[in-house]
């Protein structure tokens, strides 16, 4: 296949919805010799509700810096599925891209005719299998993949010889998949975790306590680094790294103790006085400190210098740190993907004082009352769209959803008089974005595009025109 026939073939296939399982990409990928290979690759797999993408990056360009040429799987892509494969922080060229996928399409049908139990990879199989083959070819030293979904049944669970793990954090998404509580979601999350491979998180009470029974019952001990401090997410301040420590060893704990201290005074302190200045949004702290926790276990394999030289390459990579999509400025508009509660409260404390106007749109499986609980104060406004898009009509949340659902927020807030909730329910991003720029009730506020990644790719996209 070319590259427009590979994009054609991919866009036919849809996230399957079957019942979960890993026995297919498990086989597919121990009789892929490409697998094999990857075992004796350090491979760090990310999982968590938010901030797997941050950290993946971060750790990637880690990894990078410190000698390894290094893959990185992500998702979802934004404009392009050359976005989720890339090597040394290059995305996937368009042939190499078509190569790969066409490789693993075939592969695929021949196991799923030899397999019929089994069948056919899957969208996302295909995917990681094809990021795998690149991979191998590329002769990568170490790779990091982002977990898609869940953790327990996600195909990058199968990948063979996983050396580190890292769940950022545990919250309410994705419940129609992986459960209605955080206890259950908490449970999948951590299907991620392997006998002896040690695993670092920054989940908070009620998932980790999930998190360690799943520990509890590996046949090997499994080395936990806990990130206790998140209130980095409001104020990165000075403190120490506040962490606990599970099945770790005293030798270890105090290699760990040292690079702790190292990590304190020549990174977070240096951090911490230009975060904002380097743009950095709050909610990012979280994911750099927990990033550089997961870290330790890269420079104690590596035996790597407490030095200058391994603190400017810290210092470099955090304030290099960019995601699209994540508070990313594109036009003079703040563009964020946060698309569940968790998610809409980090962006809000990282948008500050002042008065705010999102552009917002969602899916309807999405938490829509307890994301516009956390945006909305009596300094914000609210401008509502019904996304479109490929594949997105039909699950949209209407504009009028929107609209009824913020203004019940802000009739129980008392706070209904003194905001703007645009009732224009004719508006696509373009007219949005004109309106929120000329009309002068909009005048002197931080514009803000939130609520979907499909509005982020709509800015990507009009960035690009």
């Amino acid at each position: 296949m070319d590259y427009q026939n590979t994009i054609a073939y991919l866009d036919g296939l849809t996230p399957t919805f079957e019942k979960p399982g890993l026995d297919r990409i498990k086989t597919f990928l121990q009789e892929s010799a490409c697998a094999a290979s990857l075992d004796q690759v350090f491979t760090i797999q990310v999982g968590g509700t938010n901030g797997k993408g941050s950290t993946t990056a971060l750790l990637a360009d880690l990894l990078r810096r410190d000698g390894y040429k290094t893959g990185r799987f992500i998702g979802p892509h934004l404009l392009a599925y050359n976005e989720r494969i890339a090597v040394d922080g290059k995305d996937i060229c368009d042939v190499d891209l078509a190569f790969a996928v066409s490789k693993v399409r075939s592969c695929s049908e021949r196991f799923g005719d030899d397999r019929p139990d089994l069948g056919k990879l899957s969208w996302f199989e295909i995917l990681l299998a094809a990021a795998v083959d690149h991979f191998v070819r590329e002769k990568v030293k170490a790779v990091v993949l982002e977990v898609g979904l869940g953790g327990r049944f996600d195909a990058t669970t199968a990948v063979p010889g996983i050396d580190l793990t890292v769940i950022t954090n545990v919250d309410m998404d994705h419940m129609h998949i992986l459960g209605d509580t955080k206890a259950k979601i908490a449970r999948e999350k951590a299907g991620i975790i392997k006998p002896g491979i040690p695993l670092v998180t920054a989940a908070d009470d009620e998932a980790f306590g999930e998190i360690m029974q799943v520990v509890q019952a590996m046949p090997k001990p499994v080395p936990v680094i806990r990130l206790l401090n998140t209130g980095y997410l409001i104020d990165w301040g000075f403190a120490p790294l506040d962490i606990a420590i599970y099945n770790v060893d005293e030798v270890a704990i105090s290699r760990l103790e040292t690079y702790l201290d190292f990590v304190e005074h020549w990174v977070i302190a240096q951090l911490a006085a230009s975060m904002e200045r380097d743009g950095i949004a709050a909610y990012q702290r979280v994911n750099v400190a927990t990033a550089l926790l997961a870290y330790f276990f890269v420079v104690d394999r590596r035996n790597t210098p407490l030095d200058g030289s391994l603190a400017a390459i810290m210092l470099d990579c955090v304030r290099k740190l960019s995601w699209p999509g994540r508070f990313q400025t594109i036009n003079g508009c703040i563009v964020d993907g946060a698309h569940n509660r968790p998610g809409a409260r980090a962006l809000k404390q990282s948008l500050g004082s002042g008065k705010i106007t999102y552009i917002f749109g969602c899916y309807s499986n999405k938490d829509l009352k307890g994301i516009l609980h956390e945006l909305l104060d009596k300094n914000t406004n609210l401008i509502a769209l019904t996304i479109s898009g490929h594949k997105a009509s039909r699950q949209a949340a209407t504009a009028r959803e929107i609209v009824a659902c913020a203004e019940s927020i802000a009739n129980e807030r008392e706070i209904r008089e003194e905001i703007i909730i645009c009732e224009d329910l004719d508006l696509d991003l373009g007219r949005a974005l004109d309106l929120a720029r000329r009309d002068q009730r909009f005048a002197g506020s931080k514009l803000v595009v939130c609520g979907s990644f499909q509005l982020v790719k709509a800015m990507l996209e009009k960035s690009q025109t």
